[in-house]
């Protein structure tokens, strides 16, 4: 995605990623290429507390880690700013909680 503003401009990151969420949700569902599978997953998963208490997802996309702590007993609330991957998430699995969020925080400075 070329994003064409000057250089003090700020772009939501929000905007970025509904820009890109279809892709996004081709690419991360699409199996065998992913390193999420392979490396990521597990070695993260391992750092987080025993499920029992809510565990928030912020920046859910469209859910593969929320859903993994469902399934492995988290009580988890996914948020994310993208729309499109929120829909895609609550698509899924319309069991989870998945929230939109626009979360003024997160900008983007572009650079020229």
């Amino acid at each position: 995605m070329v994003v064409s503003r000057s250089r003090t401009d700020f772009v939501h990151l929000s905007e970025v990623w509904e820009a890109e969420a279809e892709r996004w949700i081709q690419w991360v569902r699409t199996p065998g290429h992913d390193s999420y599978w392979q490396f990521h997953r597990d070695q993260f998963l391992r750092l987080l507390p025993p499920p029992g208490r809510q565990t928030v997802d912020i920046g859910c996309g469209e859910g593969r880690l929320a859903r993994d702590l469902k399934d492995l007993g988290h009580r988890v609330v996914a948020i994310d700013s993208s729309p499109s991957l929120v829909a895609a998430a609550r698509e899924f699995d319309p069991s989870m909680d998945i929230r939109w969020l626009m979360l003024p925080l997160f900008r983007w400075r572009t650079r020229a």
